[in-house]
């Protein structure tokens, strides 16, 4: 009997020990579940408010591209000059966006220009003049992508401000300038009240474990003035990798938690998401006692099992004995089912087949914020969102067939009035005869997962109004190349509404594009590669509207950095070209004039020279009647002096179109200019080319260089004749125009106002848009080699823009042409002035008079010495305007200065002038040059009073002019 007492007594314990054992093994497994749930939830809330942190950054960044491209193309002065204006750019664009507290616009040197606070108390942040000592104005220097930096702890009230900063560059690329701004921490991490609960913490902090931002929010000041910072150990927890999880104790409230980690793209900053190692505990407690419930149920059945064992052994004297713990240990069950059913972690209610309450655990009362005694024998109906008035269609138990399970989206309502949006799934307990017993339900609170959702739909329509905000067409594809993003600007561009093209596969949409660029483009974006497409020419089948366009793909990633999409930024740089265009002619016109002007002054000496010469070699041979014995001697001397003639007329042309010629102008009646050219016109073209006038009465004056005017209108006829060579009908038009607004945006240079038009048509074979649009460009002709120098359409065109006029060609093949001159209106009282016609060279009559030449090329010098003593004047000489000063000081008796404008040394023609005239009043001056130069021509006119003989001159226009000079009385104007 000892040895079988002592094996119930192995068996008892055996019953014990093994649901001990159980329960220690069911809450080490219980814990390690809560554990990775719990970090799974810390890493999924990380993700999320990851990704609210990134949308707030890329719309900060979008700010900060928006402020780039207002303000980068426009210089230093003109943004200054219109500082205001940049000042409410600046607090319009900040306003936009949620959370930017203000924003500052510095130039290279890190001066402040600019400065928008909408945070009054920023004021004591944000600097005023210099910010080279803030490390965001040398990291954005140094960096093509935003910096995000900080924190700026304001001293009085400890919060801290961020800062992201971005380089600006000019066109070339060079450094402009930062522009940078001030943010609200709080924007990075506003998800958290929709899923965090008191006790969990949301931090941003720098890669060395400074705090920039925490929440619920402390004061950042610490307790030595500066930030918060993590432990070094953390630090080097978190650069090991990009996201993960982490043990932590907060320096700031030394409390234990789980923290979730990620890093921000782009930046060197992580965002971290932490939950009390504590209320996890709470979470395992309510599972510790269920199983340890059900621990005690196992014990007491295997107890009772052994009793049933120990009593039948002992024989059927026990069975009552058995059949009583049996009873007994059934009711204990039944109590531990109970007890494990209201202690449950999961809410869990108990209903009839009428809908009645029978019981609810203690997970689901303290959900709902209710008493046992409220609920109990009650319809669940009066807990849902609506009340007792959900009426159901039948009983629960006619509802759910035996052995399957029931789920369902409900709303209830707590006892403070918040609802619960509640994931139902339900179960039926039938007897042996399968009539319905009861139903057991479990309530999941899915109300933040919810809000969640709704928080990431709202931040994508967020993305979408970010979008639309742009100027830029902006489209995003996912994976499959379906349109995720159709902003408002590509709605624009392409008259298609975003409702067609969201959802559908782009190359579907638009199977053009299969195989072009773009499409390589697109994937290109998708395998995690940027790429860029530059001026396309691209057109929108439904609109019709074309252009040529800059595009730029890039990537789109999920917080894991993997690749889900790609995004393109479509540019109309239509009007960029056509501006590069007209800088590019713009920059051919000026290479022109420079390399005029640097040829000018040397040639026309040298064309002086020669064409002086040869005027004396003429007198020479005329004297010696040479050339009656040898006439080849004078054709010879008559063929260099016709080259040397053209060579001056090829400077000149050029000089014209140019715009570097010197003008003269005065007030001109169109009318008259263009009857007075008729008849030389008819004269010149020859009888086959009938010559039309059709003049406009009450025409209006202009204000031009008649000289000028009339070489303009033979060379346009000159070129109608050649146009013409069969014959035909040469037209010359005047009337009154106006050019408007617009015609003015589409042409160069052009200012709407009032014009006088001067017309040449011709009935000739027209040109080809191609030829038309080169006509202007010096050299170009199509003429045979021999014909042409190409520079007749280029002197008129330089003419008319230096006199601030317009001249377009109307033409078409076969078709004719017409060239209309457009000159300003002269609003002056004063009549027109009658142009004066050629009259012949004064005959040289000098008396012995003093004059002095000064001239820097010495053949030059010579020359004009040699022709003014041959003339019968006293002449003397000086090199340079020092030299021609020590002169006019020392002999009184000179009467005239000839001198050139550009001299050598410091002084130019005209100081030296000035000069002299200062020394002696009643001195004359007559200036000479092969290049009019600044010192006696502005905006392309001569000076008042200026008298001028262009080089190359002849001996008989140089005697004329010094002598009208010095005897104003025998004709000439007064000097």
């Amino acid at each position: 009997m000892r040895h079988s007492y002592g094996s119930y007594r192995t068996l008892i314990i055996a019953a014990l020990l093994g649901p001990a054992l159980l329960v220690i093994a069911m809450a080490w497994w219980s814990w390690d579940r809560v554990e990775r749930e719990a970090r799974r939830d810390v890493m999924r809330i990380s993700d999320l408010v990851l990704a609210q942190a990134e949308r707030v950054i890329d719309s900060d960044a979008l700010v900060l591209a928006q402020i780039d491209d207002a303000l980068s193309r426009r210089s230093w002065p003109d943004i200054l000059a219109h500082a205001s204006e940049g000042q409410q750019f600046l607090e319009r664009v900040t306003a936009r966006v949620d959370g930017i507290s203000g924003a500052i616009f510095a130039d290279q040197d890190g001066v402040v220009q600019l400065r928008a606070l909408r945070d009054p108390a920023l004021a004591r942040l944000a600097p005023t003049g210099a910010i080279t000592d803030q490390p965001y104005f040398t990291a954005a220097r140094d960096s093509a992508l935003p910096v995000l930096g900080g924190p700026l702890v304001d001293p009085v009230t400890g919060r801290a401000v961020l800062t992201l900063a971005r380089r600006v560059s000019g066109s070339d690329g060079a450094f402009r300038g930062v522009a940078v701004l001030f943010l609200a921490p709080r924007n990075f991490v506003e998800f958290r009240k929709g899923v965090a609960t008191p006790g969990e913490t949301v931090s941003l902090i720098r890669q060395d474990g400074t705090v920039l931002a925490r929440f619920p929010e402390i004061d950042m000041r610490g307790s030595d003035g500066s930030p918060p910072r993590y432990s070094d150990r953390t630090i080097e927890r978190l650069q090991t990798s990009e996201a993960g999880t982490l043990d932590t104790v907060s320096t700031v409230d030394r409390i234990a938690r789980i923290t979730g980690y990620r890093k921000l793209r782009d930046y060197p900053v992580y965002i971290l998401y932490a939950v009390e190692k504590q209320a996890v505990l709470r979470d395992w407690y309510p599972s510790l006692a269920a199983f340890a419930a059900l621990a005690a149920a196992g014990a007491a059945a295997l107890v009772l099992t052994a009793l049933v064992v120990i009593r039948r052994a002992r024989g059927e004297a026990d069975a009552l004995d058995r059949a009583e713990h049996a009873t007994a240990a059934l009711r204990e069950s039944e109590a531990s089912q109970r007890a494990l059913f209201r202690n449950a972690p999961v809410p869990m209610h108990a209903l009839d087949k009428n809908w009645c309450v029978i019981d609810v655990n203690r997970s689901w009362l303290e959900l709902f914020g209710r008493e046992r005694t409220e609920v109990v024998g009650r319809s669940i109906t009066e807990f849902e969102d609506g009340g007792a008035a959900l009426d159901r269609p039948q009983p629960w138990g006619e509802i759910v067939p035996p052995g399957e399970l029931q789920d369902a989206h409900l709303r209830y309502r707590k006892k403070s009035g918040e609802i619960v949006e509640a994931f139902i799934s339900s179960t039926i307990e039938r007897d042996s005869n399968g009539d319905f017993v009861r139903s057991i339900s479990t309530v999941i609170d899915v109300t933040a997962r919810l809000r969640a959702e709704e928080a990431v739909h709202h931040a994508q329509q967020f993305s979408q109004l970010i979008a639309d905000s742009s100027t830029d067409g902006i489209v995003a594809v996912d994976a499959g190349f379906r349109c995720t993003i159709w902003n408002r600007a590509m709605e624009a561009l392409s008259d298609v509404p975003r409702g067609v093209v969201l959802g559908r596969n782009l190359f579907a949409l638009r199977p053009d594009l299969v195989g072009s660029p773009v499409e390589i483009a697109w994937r290109d974006a998708l395998h995690g590669k940027k790429t860029s497409i530059h001026n396309r020419a691209f057109r929108f089948p439904r609109t019709g509207r074309g252009g040529s366009f800059d595009a730029d793909f890039a990537p789109l990633y999920a917080s894991d950095r993997s690749v889900i999409g790609a995004l393109a930024f479509l540019r109309d740089v239509t009007e960029r070209q056509r501006i590069e265009q007209q800088l590019r002619q713009a920059q051919k016109m000026e290479a022109v004039g420079q390399l005029t002007g640097g040829i000018a002054h040397d040639f026309n000496n040298l064309l002086t020279v020669v064409l002086g010469n040869i005027d004396m070699l003429r007198q020479q041979l005329a004297s010696a009647d040479i050339s009656r014995n040898d006439p080849g001697v004078q054709r010879a001397a008559d063929a260099v002096s016709r080259a040397a003639e053209r060579g001056a007329l090829l400077t000149q042309q050029l000089l014209a179109f140019s715009r570097r010629q010197p003008l003269d102008p005065i007030s001109v009646d169109p009318n008259k200019l263009v009857a007075g050219m008729s008849e030389l016109l008819r004269r010149t073209l020859g009888e086959a080319i009938a010559v039309e006038t059709i003049l406009a009465g009450g025409i209006w004056r202009t204000m031009a260089d008649p000289n000028q005017l009339e070489n303009a209108i033979l060379n346009l006829a000159l070129n109608a004749r050649d146009a013409m060579p069969s014959g035909g009908t040469l037209t010359l038009e005047t009337a009154n125009g106006f050019l408007d607004e617009n015609y003015a945006a589409a042409h160069e240079d052009v200012t709407p106002g009032q014009y006088v038009m001067i017309a040449v048509s011709d009935s000739g074979l027209g040109m080809s848009r191609e030829v038309a649009e080169k006509a202007f460009e010096p050299f170009f002709t199509t003429k045979q080699a021999g014909q042409g120098t190409g520079l007749g359409l280029s002197q008129v065109y330089g003419f008319v823009r230096q006199s601030g006029g317009h001249v377009k060609i109307y033409t078409e093949p076969g078709q004719g042409t017409s060239v209309k001159i457009y000159l300003p209106r002269f609003r002056s009282a004063a009549t027109a002035l009658d142009i004066p016609g050629k009259t012949e060279a004064i005959a040289p009559q000098a008396h012995g008079e003093l004059i002095l030449v000064v001239e820097d090329d010495d053949d030059v010098r010579a020359y004009s010495a040699g022709v003014l003593q041959q003339l019968g004047y006293r002449v003397l000489t000086a090199a340079d305007g020092a030299a021609a000063l020590r002169l006019v000081e020392s002999e009184p008796e000179v009467k005239l200065i000839f001198t050139d404008v550009g001299l050598p040394g410091t002084l130019n023609g005209r100081q030296v002038a000035d000069a002299a005239l200062r020394i002696r009043p009643s001195l004359k001056v007559l200036f000479t040059t092969g290049y009019a130069r600044n010192a006696i021509v502005h905006q392309g006119r001569l000076d008042p009073d200026v008298e001028l003989l262009g080089k190359p001159f002849s001996w008989s226009a140089l005697g004329a002019r010094v002598r009208q000079m010095l005897s104003p009385q025998e004709g000439g104007r007064p000097a």
